[in-house]
């Protein structure tokens, strides 16, 4: 059970939504990983925030809610 590259990002979003708790971890691939951020920082899964998401790159998000733009990017990380 989980979501593959081949799936939509969308489906990824209400797995997110119906398993997240405080300080969760979540892992995904390239495009769904940068279409979830663009989507929840900025309203746009089209959005290609800074670090780009490339192998390996993680997010960390701060957000009461999976509603599209409310999420603050407050750190990443690139090895």
């Amino acid at each position: 059970e989980g979501i593959t590259p081949e799936d939509d990002w969308v489906d990824a979003i209400t797995m997110i939504e119906n398993r997240a708790s405080n300080n969760s971890l979540f892992v995904f691939h390239q495009p769904i990983l940068t279409q979830i951020v663009g989507h929840l920082t900025e309203s746009d899964p089209r959005y290609v925030g800074h670090p780009h998401a490339v192998p390996a790159t993680a997010y960390i998000l701060q957000l009461d809610a999976f509603l599209p733009g409310i999420a603050t990017l407050v750190g990443s990380y690139q090895p």
